[in-house]
């Protein structure tokens, strides 16, 4: 949209409400060849007010500074309701495992434990 390209896309991609772009079905191929042929017969007037329209959502609704708020707000938010302190014990046990581990480099938990425990940090540097 930022190039003034008029998106035709599926519902799923979850822009279903908005007017200036364009959604086909998904499984109906006889459909989306109509969409798109009608498409193809709209005035450039018709097109141009699509673009402009999509110009006004990229302003208003759909840029960096509202995702990185809405991340921020979602991961930070999301952090400190739901800071979680483990035992002793609890650390032992996944030193323990961890370290004893084949994949003890790639292990999907331990990648999680350290993204967990730099998160903050990572997302400062990211918004920043």
């Amino acid at each position: 949209m930022s190039w003034g390209l008029i998106p035709v896309i599926t519902k799923q991609c979850g822009y279903k409400s908005e007017k200036s772009i364009i959604n086909i079905p998904l499984n109906n191929k006889k459909r989306v060849i109509k969409i798109l042929k009608k498409l193809q017969k709209e005035t450039e007037s018709k097109l141009k007010k699509f673009q402009f329209e999509n110009t006004k959502l990229i302003k208003n609704f759909y840029n960096w500074n509202k995702f990185q708020s809405l991340i921020k707000k979602v991961v930070m938010g999301n952090l400190v309701k739901q800071h979680i302190k483990y035992k002793k014990n609890d650390i032992i046990f996944f030193k323990k495992n961890y370290k004893n581990s084949p994949n003890y480099h790639l292990n999907i938990e331990m990648i999680f434990m350290v993204l967990k425990s730099n998160l903050k940090i990572l997302i400062k540097g990211l918004i920043q």
